[in-house]
């Protein structure tokens, strides 16, 4: 399943009697790599982002010349979360008490290799 909807509608652990360890281990036999974000007792597996949300995220962050638009990581964050959901407890997606911590380290997501460009 690479399309994001898809995972959110066949979230590998959804609805049943797994433990959060068979989970992690059920999605890492579907997904590679794959990030678990801990909240207190709630945790969400999250996939590598798909280039759409990965892009999404990025355009939150990235101010765009001539606009007056400022870097939102938070809005970044639940971009990722929502975008890049496996499986975990839902209060995570609906609370926002789990949701802006996990949105804040799913940033740890967003990883640029260095480029350059140069004029010749």
């Amino acid at each position: 399943m690479s399309n994001t909807k898809a995972n959110k509608d066949k979230a590998p652990g959804a609805g049943s009697e797994l433990s959060k360890e068979e989970r992690i281990k059920l999605a890492q036999t579907k997904y590679s790599p794959i990030f678990v974000i801990e909240i207190e007792d709630k945790f969400a597996i999250l996939m590598k982002p798909p280039r759409a949300i990965y892009g999404k995220a990025i355009g939150h962050m990235t101010p765009i010349p001539g606009m007056k638009n400022d870097p939102d990581p938070v809005a970044a964050g639940i971009a990722l979360v929502l975008g890049c959901w496996i499986d975990g407890d839902p209060e995570i997606k609906s609370d926002d008490d789990y949701l802006l911590p996990a949105a804040m380290q799913s940033l740890g997501l967003i990883k640029n290799k260095t480029a350059s460009l140069e004029k010749r």
